[in-house]
Formats: structure tokens, sequence, C-alpha cells
């Protein structure tokens, strides 16, 4: 692939996936668009395989590329870091995401914007106020500002007959099952 290998304006180059890259390069990135969808395919059924299962602990080989198609900033209430929601999308579905804090800088350095094609290395599946959310503990940007949205990705959460299965990253809102011993 000459693209990741070309020091030249070529719109569809690869952004690196080191997280020390300065802010002047990542500034250029955020004007460069890729404009053929096929240089990077999303991992299909990515979406549903992240809201069912339990974390990047469960298949370590599962390694999925996503595109980031919203990046929104969470004010702290109390005082601690800020955090940042996502919407992920493997093309056909989305699940909404957030970052764990020691990704924040790839969104003060400019590295993770919207429409920014990640490489989810590890993460794991939560379910807060009613919904499943991925937290994203690592991972790659394969390419800063692909441009558009690929796809038309519909919500996971409307899709007849799925049902998440995960939330085995503790701290879930799910309701206790009712107790077999009446009112004791």
């Amino acid at each position: 692939d000459d693209a990741r290998h070309s020091t030249s304006k070529n719109p569809n180059r690869r952004r690196p996936a080191s997280p020390s890259a300065s802010a002047s390069s990542a500034a250029a990135d955020l004007s460069t668009t890729a404009t053929n969808s096929s240089i990077m395919s999303l991992t299909q059924g990515a979406v549903r395989r992240l809201v069912t299962s339990e974390g990047q602990g469960s298949d370590p080989s599962f390694v999925p590329t996503l595109q980031i198609i919203n990046v929104k900033q969470i004010p702290s209430k109390t005082g601690s870091n800020d955090r940042y929601r996502t919407i992920l999308s493997d093309g056909t579905n989305f699940v909404q995401g957030m970052l764990a804090t020691q990704l924040n800088h790839l969104v003060s350095s400019g590295n993770i914007v919207e429409n920014s094609v990640i490489q989810i290395k590890d993460f794991m599946s939560n379910v807060i106020q009613g919904k499943t959310v991925i937290i994203l503990l690592s991972v790659d940007v394969l390419i800063v500002n692909h441009g558009g949205k690929i796809g038309n990705p519909t919500d996971i959460s409307n899709v007849p007959g799925f049902q998440a299965g995960g939330g085995g990253g503790g701290g879930g809102a799910r309701a206790a099952p009712p107790s077999m011993y009446g009112n004791r």
C-alpha cells in the first residue's frame, strides 16, 4: 500500500498510529480527506459483536476497525477529567461509546475527530442508564478524518430482534432480579 509510505500530499494518506504525532501534522491532516471509502474497510458486524461481548479479554483476536461518526465532550461534574462520548459505526450499525480518560489526548491533539477511522485494541462493554456503551480503553487512529460517513448505519438498539448481552464491565444499571423469598 503506497499510501502509507508516501510523503506527498496524497489525499488518501493514512495517519500514523502514534499518539505522539505533532499538533501541526494533525492540523494538516484535518484538512485532508480520503475520497475512496474502499481504502479503509470497516469490520462488518463489529458493532453487534462489541455490544454482545464482555470485552477484549473474551477474544483478544477481535481487533475491529470502526468509524467514529460523532465525538462530544461531556463536562465533568466532580472537577476531574472531562470525558468524550463517541458514536462508533461499522457502516451498518452504530453504538454509543466513551473514551477512557487516558485517551483524551487523542481528541485534544486533533487525532480523533468526526469521521476518524480507528482500530480498537482494548475495550469493555457496559450498561449505563439502560443503554449499552462501549468504553474504549486502547485504540489506534488509522485515518484522522475520512471525509464523510461510511455507509448508512442505524442504531443497533433499534435493530429488530437484537438484544445486547454484554455488560461484563461492571457498574451497569441493570435491574436486580426479583427476590425468590418475597419481602424478607
